[in-house]
């Protein structure tokens, strides 16, 4: 991904020139974002969940006090902690704790066999593990240094982990994150079927979220549905806010019809799916139509989507533009290519084979068209031939 390439050229010369001095390069976080957004527009929601919201002030005050808790269990600057918790408050504020201590988010799969979630804990070197109530067998067999956290039902009963936030108590100090620090380990199981670990570092995280939001087109003013799970690279998603400052609406668990629910009821206007999802909530809309007139946009990825799905979801979201992204764990959840709004409807209407096609860079990335020796072809092609499929 070129802008992980150039943010870490960035730290590089900033390392430099501090090194002359005898300092060291501290790098803004996402946990600097929120800070940000806690000054300029404290009373705006920034995340919205079932059972109630949060602003961006609000959830600046619960991450100084999950970090205090942190600190106060033993955890420090370099070290990992587990989560296996639905999505909701407890992953969003994880999240952004432990950015802003310096330790290291590892997120688990709760659709992992215990003995999975035993190795990618003991692999990733896990000092915490934080989970929900429902997920308590899964990390039954897990010994963190640190123990266990539980965490109620991860949503608006928190249990123990409300219990252990201290709101009365000064921040510990403790040095700032640098840009080329680790923030995260996403483990994906790719190809292999075996999972594998990613390592997501704060300089690479914050060029995804400004390059493919720039590209992407979202302002200040959008409601985002977040309905990907967040354990693994969609963890992305539920921090995809925090560069803009908008609204993010969190569903714990995809289902068709909460997706059309929280649509209407919180006027989402831009949304990722998977192309399982856009059929879902199509067949749901037919058995039950809701208000879903402020949706403007649809990104979606992992596959490309059948035409007449396309057109199916044309006749649901009516005005709708559909935009696929394509792209990977390793990338710290971001995206290299794009298939956008225009080349779906000149696909639709001249060659529907374009729609198999994730599209031509994103503008942070540099693609290339290579054979398996790794020499790219030697013919001139036209702007359509030369998208990546």
């Amino acid at each position: 991904c070129l802008a992980d390439v150039i943010a870490a050229e960035v730290d590089e010369i900033g390392s430099a020139k501090l090194k002359e001095k005898g300092g060291e390069l501290e790098s803004s976080t996402i946990s600097d974002f929120l800070v940000n957004h806690r000054i300029r527009r404290p009373e705006h929601v920034a995340y919205q969940y079932l059972h109630g919201n949060v602003t961006w002030g609000e959830l600046d005050r619960r991450i100084d006090a999950l970090v205090v808790a942190l600190w106060a269990r033993g955890i420090r600057p370099g070290d990992a902690i587990a989560v296996c918790v639905n999505d909701g408050p407890v992953q969003v504020e994880v999240l952004f704790a432990t950015a802003r201590m310096g330790a290291i988010r590892v997120g688990l799969n709760y659709r992992h066999s215990k003995g999975d979630i035993e190795r990618l804990v003991e692999h990733s070197e896990a000092k915490l593990v934080i989970a929900a109530d429902d997920f308590v067998d899964l990390v039954s067999g897990c010994s963190p240094e640190f123990g266990l956290i539980m965490a109620g039902d991860g949503q608006g009963n928190l249990g123990e982990y409300a219990e252990a936030l201290d709101f009365d108590a000064p921040l510990p100090d403790f040095p700032r994150p640098k840009g080329s620090d680790i923030c995260q380990i996403c483990y994906t199981t790719g190809s292999t079927g075996n999972p594998k670990g990613a390592i997501w570092r704060h300089s690479g995280v914050l060029a995804v979220l400004g390059f493919s939001q720039l590209d992407l087109k979202l302002n200040e003013d959008d409601v985002f549905l977040h309905c990907l799970p967040a354990a693994g690279v969609p963890s992305i998603l539920c921090m995809w806010n925090v560069t803009l400052g908008f609204t993010n609406v969190i569903m714990p668990a995809f289902e068709p019809g909460l997706a059309l629910d929280l649509i209407e009821k919180h006027n989402c206007t831009s949304l990722l799916f998977i192309p399982t999802m856009i059929t879902g909530v199509c067949e749901e809309y037919d058995k039950k139509p809701r208000d879903v007139s402020s949706l403007r946009r649809i990104y979606y990825g992992s596959a490309s989507t059948p035409p007449a799905l396309v057109r199916r979801a044309g006749e649901v979201f009516k005005g709708i533009e559909l935009e696929q992204v394509y792209g990977s764990t390793e990338g710290a959840g971001g995206w290299y290519t794009k298939l956008s709004h225009a080349d779906h409807q000149w696909a639709l209407e001249n060659d529907e084979n374009l729609l198999s096609s994730c599209g031509q860079p994103m503008i942070h990335c540099r693609v290339r068209i290579v054979d398996e020796n790794g020499t790219p072809p030697s013919a001139r092609r036209s702007r359509r031939d030369q998208r990546i499929g």
